[in-house]
């Protein structure tokens, strides 16, 4: 969410086309959304086929804030 990509010595991104892929392998999903690329490349058209670039901060009627996805789905409260 809202992420500077910056520029490597050769002037391309540092983030490769395929986007963020998944530390531990696998294809987890991945979000997008608000992505500045400093080398004025989008190469959003390119990412994973399991990676969604997101047109709005929102995945369905969840809005991107840390507390929406950090609570996940077992009813855990991060900010008590």
């Amino acid at each position: 969410v809202n992420t500077t990509i910056g520029v490597a010595g050769d002037g391309s991104s540092l983030i490769t086309s395929a986007g963020w892929l998944a530390t531990l392998g696998g294809q987890a999903p991945s979000y997008e959304y608000g992505t500045t690329e400093l080398s004025g490349i989008n190469n959003a058209a390119q990412r994973v086929n399991w990676a969604t670039v997101l047109n709005s901060p929102f995945i369905g009627d969840m809005p991107l804030v840390p507390v929406s996805f950090l609570r996940g789905n077992d009813g855990w409260n991060p900010i008590s």
